[in-house]
């Protein structure tokens, strides 16, 4: 329930445009990172352990990690960097 309530706290800061709220976002987003890898990690090595196939979920989760990563990224992009005060 933690990471969940994580979540919706960082989806209503996205409302808010100043800076710390920007930074609080980010901060949930790069624990979201840690969490994606984590799991994969998990899952691919107990697949990998019981013979299983394990290159879709490695390709699945890879990629929404890559995605959350991104997401921190765009923090930085000049739109984002305006709109929150990020100078």
């Amino acid at each position: 329930m933690i990471p969940l309530a994580a979540v919706v706290v960082a989806l209503a800061l996205l409302a808010v445009r100043r800076p710390w709220a920007a930074r609080v976002v980010q901060l949930t987003l790069a624990l979201g990172v840690l969490e994606w890898c984590r799991t994969l990690f998990r899952l691919a090595g107990g697949r990998i352990r019981s013979g299983r196939p394990f290159v879709r979920l490695v390709i699945i989760l890879g990629v929404v990690t890559m995605l959350a990563v991104f997401s921190i990224l765009a923090f930085q992009a000049d739109g984002l960097r305006r709109v929150y005060g990020l100078d």
